[in-house]
């Protein structure tokens, strides 16, 4: 099954609500990436603001929510992300200190795991820890916790590969998911399509949503 997933790196409070607000009217899923200004340079909501997660409590009964923590150490935020009804967490293995306590919070919470990885750490990283992960997420970009970057085509073969291994494992792109890149994406075997810009940024994100979404079923 194809899925295509609304994706923002809020700048705020009042642009996280706005995005939520908009993508609730056409569609069920989002993912809100929360980058920490430490892990990568970039920084989001909630980390230059001070603010809680309560935000998302808010939405989670209208939307499943997932949460790409591009942060350092993961583990020491992911329950509050988990206490306010996400339903997907990935984390980025570079970034994970302790992988076991990742597991632990995950069982204890019952949101499903995602394992993330670059485009430059070899894929037995992510192999080794997939078994007791729920899906994983590649990126379409090299420099990842900013918004309009250009396509890396190295993740094709990447996503090649773990398709032909891991037959039955959601396989999740993140990152320059566009008109351009959905149907050679699809055709290597995601079956998760995370899209920021092209469609937040776009005159009416439900129409780019609607037609990037018929480019991908095709």
């Amino acid at each position: 099954m194809i899925t295509l997933i609304p994706a923002v790196i809020p700048e705020s409070t009042e642009q996280l609500r706005s995005v939520l607000e908009t993508v609730a009217a056409f569609t069920t899923q989002i993912q809100v990436d929360v980058v920490d200004g430490k892990f990568v340079p970039n920084m989001s909501w909630p980390y230059h603001e001070g603010e809680s997660t309560t935000l998302l409590r808010e939405y989670t009964g209208r939307l499943s929510v997932e949460v790409d923590l591009m942060v350092a150490t993961p583990e020491l935020v992911i329950d509050a992300y988990a206490a306010a009804g996400v339903k997907r967490i990935v984390v980025h293995l570079e970034s994970v200190t302790n992988y076991a306590d990742i597991i632990r919070h995950r069982d204890a919470e019952g949101f499903l795991l995602g394992i993330s990885i670059n485009n430059d750490t070899d894929l037995s990283v992510l192999y080794q820890h997939l078994p007791q992960a729920d899906f994983v997420q590649l990126m379409g970009i090299r420099h990842i916790g900013f918004q309009g970057q250009p396509f890396d085509t190295e993740v094709l073969a990447r996503i090649a590969h773990v398709r032909h291994t891991h037959p039955d494992t959601p396989i999740s792109i993140d990152g320059s998911v566009n008109k351009d890149t959905i149907r050679e994406l699809v055709a290597v075997g995601a079956n998760r399509l995370i899209s920021g810009s092209a469609l937040i940024n776009a005159p009416s994100p439900k129409d780019a949503y609607d037609t990037l979404l018929r480019s991908a079923l095709l």
